[in-house]
């Protein structure tokens, strides 16, 4: 959890890092419990959360760098009404 000291912004927890741990958790101990079928089903079930949490992260990246350039403008822009 980082926190803005300039403006406040909190991230909160980071969802796709814990779904991330889960994917991996779910391919490494439901796949070596079980037999060969339930290995490709968790395999699969792992990818397609590996995959999620992925495109989650990048899309909560974006979304946080545009929350950042609106309170924190970069040194060449001028604010407006000056």
């Amino acid at each position: 959890m980082q926190k803005c000291p300039k403006c406040g912004y909190n991230e909160g927890l980071d969802w796709p890092g814990i779904l991330m741990i889960l994917a991996f958790c779910i391919v490494t101990i439901v796949g070596g419990i079980s037999g060969v079928k339930s290995v490709q089903l968790s395999a699969a079930v792992g990818m397609f959360l590996f995959t999620a949490s992925t495109f989650w992260r990048m899309v909560r990246q974006d979304r946080n760098r545009v929350e950042y350039l609106k309170s924190h403008p970069v040194g060449t822009e001028r604010p407006k009404g000056n």
